[in-house]
């Protein structure tokens, strides 16, 4: 029987590659999807390969088949692959909206208050520190803040 698939690889291979080729457009994939129908035929229809008979067709058939469902596949995936870079690109431009709404926002702030946000957000400075760099109470610096991050708050809201 493995001389039968032998010979049958041998009679086939080349004009199923050109079959392929014809639904794929690409040698190796094509030489790949024959690779398969054959082993497919060694696995799971050994009783063809007795019966010469209907092996043509049935070679014939089963690489167009497995062609139209490579192609299937890749057209598939480059669908996924688009709506999810899709989807990143929202995401970051979202992200970038609102970092431009946040910075025009913290830009609109009172002076002493944007100043203290800033000193707190973009160095990471405690209260404390705050406090004793522009020499104020930690209260006043608390205070501040709490009207910073409403007034942004408010304007994100109202901006949406």
């Amino acid at each position: 029987m493995k001389d039968n698939l032998q010979s049958v690889f041998n009679q086939y291979y080349s004009d199923l590659c050109r079959h392929a080729l014809y639904y794929l457009g690409d040698e190796g994939e094509s030489e790949n999807v024959v690779q398969e129908v054959f082993v497919q035929l060694w696995k799971k229809h050994r009783n063809i390969l007795e019966n010469q008979e209907g092996i043509r067709s049935y070679l014939y058939t089963a690489v167009r088949n497995r062609a139209l469902n490579a192609i299937r596949d890749v057209k598939a995936h480059s669908e996924e692959e688009v709506e999810h870079r899709a989807g990143d690109l929202r995401t970051e431009l979202e992200e970038k909206e609102l970092l431009a709404r946040v910075t025009e926002l913290v830009r609109e702030l009172p002076p002493k208050c944007r100043h203290i946000f800033l000193l707190s957000r973009s160095k990471g400075y405690s209260n404390k520190q705050i406090a004793e760099e522009l020499d104020i109470s930690v209260k006043t610096v608390e205070n501040q803040m709490t009207k910073a991050l409403k007034l942004l708050r408010v304007g994100l809201k109202t901006g949406e």
